[in-house]
């Protein structure tokens, strides 16, 4: 997926909202902005939205000297996130479908993403909320089909916090997975140490893409990542930045992730033609190189 021109505009909120989580004083805040404002019009077009974000994070950590901002709020998300793991687990063994209640408590759970909104949300009830929240795009039977005979999956998280109910999944799924993480901190996104945090590295076998970036850039990835990538005939993506890096790599990918801008709304839309059509706030699940 290309940067829309819609984005520049984020990208300079994200560096605001950044600086106010590490409150830094007025004249730093300053020269973070300076500083983006001179990086934005060499953002190119023709990258990801995750590509450029990467970019605007290393400037904010050259001028405040900090690697992971986000730190604390990850801790606190795996610490709440965890609080609600017996609930939505006791919702997945009461389904019908467990699989089907899996894939959309691991979705619902894409809502803890503070690389898009400007405000961070209460987790309990941003989750709670995002439950009740419709797929534009549910290609199930795809989805199924594909886990049905795949023999070496891998599950590509997103966020800390959120990685509790793709732990939920994985287990509802019940074959070995390999989970892979960021490999360098940015934004919320998941590292080894959130995994460890909340007990998923017990039942998978747990990697990191060797990045920093918020979404997964293959060309810049680790060579054991890439081996994992080509080697997989299953790929669960969970995010919307792995959805904007992976949408047009030709590989067995089930996404899942929730449309947080207007930007990924359209090019759902392009891809997949859903009918209704799609809405900010929705979910999709939607599977490509899958026969």
């Amino acid at each position: 997926m290309i940067t829309y021109l819609e984005c520049m505009p984020c990208f300079l909120q994200q560096a605001l909202k950044c600086c106010a989580l590490l409150k830094l004083p007025p004249e730093t805040t300053k020269q973070v902005v300076d500083q983006v404002a001179i990086r934005i019009p060499h953002l190119s077009i023709e990258k990801s939205p995750p590509w450029n974000s990467r970019l605007i994070y290393d400037d904010i950590q050259t001028i405040t000297g900090v690697k992971d901002p986000f730190l604390a709020i990850k801790k606190q998300s795996n610490l709440q996130a965890l609080k609600l793991y017996d609930m939505a687990k006791k919702q997945i063994y009461e389904s019908p479908d467990p699989i089907q209640m899996a894939i959309r408590i691991a979705a619902a759970g894409n809502v803890i993403d503070y690389g898009t909104y400007r405000t961070i949300p209460e987790i309990t009830t941003a989750f709670k909320d995002s439950l009740n929240h419709s797929f534009s795009v549910f290609q199930y039977t795809l989805f199924a089909q594909q886990l049905k005979g795949a023999k070496k999956i891998l599950y590509l998280a997103d966020n800390a916090g959120e990685i509790v109910f793709d732990r939920l999944l994985i287990e509802t799924i019940q074959k070995p997975v390999v989970l892979a993480v960021r490999g360098l901190p940015i934004i919320n996104d998941a590292l080894r140490q959130d995994a460890i945090d909340v007990g998923i590295d017990r039942i998978v076998t747990l990697i990191d893409n060797g990045t920093g970036y918020p979404g997964t850039v293959l060309e810049e990835c680790s060579e054991p990542f890439r081996n994992a990538f080509e080697s997989a005939d299953l790929i669960i993506s969970k995010g919307q930045g792995n959805f904007e890096t992976l949408c047009n790599v030709d590989a067995p990918i089930c996404m899942i992730f929730m449309m947080k801008c207007p930007q990924v709304v359209q090019h759902v839309q392009s891809m997949f033609a859903p009918d209704p059509p799609a809405r900010q706030g929705q979910f999709v699940l939607a599977c490509k190189g899958v026969l």
